[in-house]
């Protein structure tokens, strides 16, 4: 019996606080309309664009490499002019007016097995036509040059710009054989 009268009970407050509770909701209800008309009338809305310019990729293409021919032990110095038709010559082709960043690393001799040659490098470069008598020196070191794809190209969109590698070596009394290097040219926009 106690357990109804207590049920009861609870049942008797139950109906006597739903105006209460009818009231604390209703101010409830009325302040969140009221919070979300202001909100939706406060609230701005913004859009950005997003905007991102694709470009051709860049290429690179070894269109001859440094040759020095035969050379005879103990010859000395042997030159490779930027005028010899014997010089490397790279072509890069990429977005026409785009600046590139070249940065030439060459190899301080040629070898063969244990057996070397030094090698003095030299480079040129010519963004305005195929012509190394028009170049610009590129010091080495550091071996970094910057300019602009200027010179025509086969594609309208494109351009060239032309690399020339050459130098001489110092040729002592060396076995005879193939001494070889690899003279690297990083290019990037």
């Amino acid at each position: 019996m106690e357990i109804l009268q207590i049920h009861n009970l609870k049942i008797k407050i139950i109906k006597r606080r739903p105006k209460i509770f009818f009231k604390l909701i209703g101010v409830s209800y009325l302040a969140s309309i009221f919070f979300l008309l202001n909100e939706c009338a406060f609230s701005q809305t913004t859009s950005r664009t997003i905007t991102i310019d694709v470009v051709n990729g860049l290429s690179l293409f070894v269109d001859h490499q440094i040759d020095f021919g035969e050379v005879v032990q103990n010859s000395g110095a042997n030159i490779l002019t930027i005028n010899s038709p014997n010089i490397g010559h790279v072509t890069i082709t990429g977005q026409k007016w785009k600046r590139v960043y070249v940065t030439l690393t060459p190899p301080a001799s040629l070898v063969n097995g244990t057996n070397s040659i030094p090698y003095t490098p030299q480079a040129a470069y010519n963004n305005i036509s195929d012509n190394p008598s028009g170049s610009t020196i590129i010091p080495i070191p550091p071996g970094t040059a910057n300019f602009k794809l200027q010179a025509p190209s086969v594609n309208g969109n494109l351009r060239n710009a032309y690399i020339y590698l050459f130098g001489s070596i110092n040729v002592a009394n060396v076995p005879p054989g193939t001494y070889n290097g690899t003279f690297v040219v990083s290019v990037h926009y």
